[in-house]
């Protein structure tokens, strides 16, 4: 953490109370940023007179990093409310959609997302897209952590990254009120998180 936030303090290299990295990229504030991998069409349809390029995340030894993590609740879903008929409906629908080569491959293109389906991983089109092939390369080294509360983001962002990085609480007081909010707060609910079945757990600092 504390070399995080060197980044700003000591090597000012980013501006951690600015504008989103996404706008200031766009705006040419921002020369480089780490975000999710549908940026590049973002800034394609907000800012077009911008052109980027896109890279695996890089680590110290080379070796691509065994926790970065994949998203996985963008998905369709069907309502618990739906009448079984509507829901015999939807879920055709819903298997179709995931059966489907050719949707499945323009969805990932026009979202920056690795297609879900193993048939799709030599397919022309997404071996010629540079955020594929930069996905490509770490795909099998990220983590699927479940569906995740949006509390734990929320606590995450407020009492860890906000108060870390800008309101100067130290690093470790900053991770024991964070444990302390979260303890509290997901103490009602059911989510079990998955990350120690991940094939690289053992790679974990913790």
């Amino acid at each position: 953490m504390e070399y995080l936030k060197s980044w700003y303090t000591e090597h000012k290299i980013g501006d951690n109370k600015g504008a989103l990295n996404r706008e200031a990229l766009g705006q040419g504030r921002a020369a480089m940023i780490c975000d999710w991998t549908w940026i590049p069409g973002y800034i394609a349809s907000t800012f077009p007179d911008v052109e980027i390029g896109i890279f695996p995340t890089p680590s110290f030894d080379g070796d691509p990093a065994a926790f970065d993590r994949n998203n996985g609740e963008c998905s369709p879903c069907v309502s618990a409310e739906a009448t079984a008929e509507a829901k015999a409906v939807a879920f055709d629908f819903v298997k179709y959609l995931l059966a489907n080569d050719d949707f499945l491959r323009d969805f990932a293109l026009a979202n920056g997302i690795f297609p879900s389906k193993y048939s799709l991983d030599n397919d022309p089109e997404i071996n010629a897209s540079p955020i594929h092939i930069a996905l490509k390369e770490t795909i099998n080294k990220t983590v699927w952590p479940g569906p995740v509360p949006a509390q734990v983001e929320a606590i995450q962002g407020k009492y860890l990254q906000d108060d870390f990085l800008k309101n100067n609480v130290p690093a470790a007081q900053a991770v024991v009120n964070t444990d302390e909010i979260m303890a509290k707060d997901l103490v009602n609910l059911s989510f079990v998180p998955v990350e120690r079945r991940y094939e690289f757990a053992d790679r974990f600092s913790n």
